[in-house]
């Protein structure tokens, strides 16, 4: 995805908490730095942080046909990728009204992902997310006071080593990339279809960056003065979003399926 599209979905994932109310510590620990942690969503494409790796794909999770032993263990049904799921979400209905697309025979090919060491997106996801759970137990007395409970050793830490909100924030948005990246199919696919030059993975994030709009752009969001909560609402869909299917067609999306 490009850098406008992983901004607005952070902000927008925010902006979800905030009208839940389930988390209000975390929706006050990360609004007031929305402008200038938003860097976190983009940070893991940019040249810098592949300093050790070398590779354009240092965040991966690509999915191919899988033909050799213990193959079952790489199947997962429709009932039960469904059931892990859970009715409750949006991408449960999806697969429910578009099931006719992909058949038996498909559900029935198992799929496995052999990343290089240390450029497993998924491991590298749960590594940034087990960091932020120390980093909110380490965290500064302002941290602590929008975490519940008492961490009773805090007086004990050196405090320029416990971390800051805006550090915490920081890594937030940058785990909402690995997380967004998870979701893109085409980022979870190594056949020669999904390759960003090959069509229809180019036009699709093309499409998203549309949506999206300028507003979430890098210079033009970390030189905005509009409140956090102005941002917020920014990121509000502005209009009903135009499903994949119906962007490319029922006819050409069979066929990237299979």
């Amino acid at each position: 995805m490009k850098q406008r599209t992983h901004t607005w979905l952070a902000i927008r994932a925010i902006a979800l908490l905030e009208e839940e109310n389930e988390v209000p510590g975390l929706v006050r620990l990360l609004k007031p730095h929305i402008r200038g942690a938003a860097i976190g969503s983009w940070i893991p494409d940019l040249a810098d942080a592949r300093k050790g790796f070398g590779d354009i794909d240092n965040h991966v999770f690509k999915l191919k046909p899988y033909h050799g032993s213990g193959a079952e263990r790489f199947i997962r049904s429709r009932r039960q990728t469904l059931r892990s799921l859970g009715s409750h979400r949006q991408v449960s209905a999806f697969v429910r009204k578009w099931g006719d697309v992909l058949d038996d025979a498909w559900w029935r090919q198992p799929y496995r992902a052999d990343p290089p060491p240390g450029q497993h997106l998924a491991n590298r996801s749960m590594a940034l997310f087990t960091t932020l759970i120390d980093q909110l137990i380490l965290g500064d007395p302002k941290v602590a006071r929008l975490v519940p409970g008492t961490v009773r050793f805090a007086a004990d830490l050196d405090p320029g080593a416990r971390p800051r909100t805006e550090e915490i924030a920081t890594y937030c948005f940058m785990l909402s990339h690995f997380v967004a990246d998870a979701c893109q199919p085409f980022h979870c696919d190594a056949r020669p279809l999904a390759g960003y030059s090959a069509g229809v993975h180019k036009e699709l994030e093309a499409h998203w960056d549309r949506y999206c709009g300028p507003y979430f752009d890098k210079k033009r969001l970390l030189a905005s003065g509009d409140s956090p909560g102005t941002i917020l609402k920014r990121a509000s869909p502005h209009r009903s979003p135009i499903s994949w299917f119906q962007h490319f067609g029922h006819r050409d999306v069979a066929k990237i399926a299979r």
